[in-house]
């Protein structure tokens, strides 16, 4: 009996994101092989690609790749079929943090979990 293959589209904080795509971690295996599918827009891509490149020296320290092979990571992952449109200005707050909102709304256009 073959196994259907599971696909979870989903939203990544970067918080999470970021330390996955240094590290190389599950997390960053279940993207590559397909098992996840990040739903993202221009707003989150900006967001961790400013921490990938801030957060550098602390990676670098620890022994993990450079800022610019953790981008180019982040270029393969970001799919523009799951690219979703960028939160509205007029959309209604949610969270305590206003840039968090865009992960809300992303997952809510992108039919994440």
């Amino acid at each position: 009996m073959k196994l259907e293959k599971i696909v979870v589209p989903i939203v990544i904080d970067t918080n999470i994101l970021v330390p996955s795509l240094y590290r190389q971690s599950r997390i960053f295996s279940f993207i590559v092989q397909g098992n996840i599918v990040l739903i993202w827009n221009t707003q989150i891509y900006e967001e961790v690609a400013e921490i990938i490149v801030r957060m550098e020296p602390v990676f670098l320290k620890k022994g993990a790749v450079r800022a610019d092979e953790v981008l180019a990571a982040l270029d393969l992952i970001f799919d523009e079929e799951d690219m979703v449109p960028n939160m509205p200005s007029n959309w209604t707050p949610v969270l305590i943090d206003r840039d968090d909102d865009q992960f809300l709304y992303a997952a809510e256009k992108g039919g994440a979990e």
